[in-house]
């Protein structure tokens, strides 16, 4: 097939990201997407069938922890050949995709602060226009999957992700063995992540 791929999104963020307290909100940065096995449970095809998180990080600190519940699949531009009657036989090209598509979605699970405004905020005055120059990463773990490093202009914080993943995987087992309200149960008590900072480059001295 010599048909291009079709471009999906932008992707709706439901419900939407919190902002941080003392922030307007900073530029994404860096975004990253886990795949985990759900218990190594299989599909009526055979496949394993995976839980997806999307983490998006931006300057301000601010890391929102997504789940790819409507799995993105590729997708290619579908187009219709009309062809004239006339002896030179023409055809013509016309793209399918509706403009009021539907879009994809990701469900915002939680939203992390990794206290980088309290941070500039100790010196005297508050030196928070540094932010302007922070650009944060994501490093996964590459031993522990469920763990993802987060290097910043001020130091590094662990995002660990298996006590999350741990409950979300049981309530997914759960309505899949019939129980309904296992999900609704786990949304409305989450389990959040848990964020450690293993290294701190900051002197609030010398600001």
């Amino acid at each position: 097939m010599k048909t291009p791929p079709l471009r999906q999104g932008p992707f709706l963020l439901q419900p939407a990201p919190l902002m941080l307290d003392g922030s307007e909100g900073g530029d994404v940065t860096d975004i990253l997407y886990l795949s985990f096995d759900k218990d190594d449970e299989t599909d009526d095809d055979g496949e394993t069938e995976r839980l997806g998180v999307v983490l998006i990080v931006t300057q301000d600190g601010k890391v929102d922890v997504c789940l790819d519940v409507d799995k993105v699949e590729a997708r290619w531009e579908t187009r219709q050949v009309s062809v004239s009657r006339s002896m030179n036989m023409a055809c013509i090209l016309i793209p399918l995709q509706s403009p009021n598509a539907e879009l994809p979605m990701l469900a915002v699970y939680e939203t992390i602060d990794l206290g980088l405004i309290n941070i500039l905020s100790t010196t005297r005055p508050p030196c928070l226009d540094l932010l302007e120059g922070n650009y944060p990463v994501f490093l996964p773990d590459p031993i522990h999957g469920d763990t993802v490093y987060v290097y910043h202009g001020f130091g590094v914080h662990a995002v660990h992700l298996y006590k999350m993943l741990r409950a979300l995987s049981n309530a997914l087992h759960s309505i899949s063995s019939g129980a309904g309200d296992a999900l609704l149960t786990t949304l409305r008590s989450p389990v959040s992540a848990e964020v450690q900072q293993v290294v701190t480059t900051f002197s609030v001295e010398r600001k």
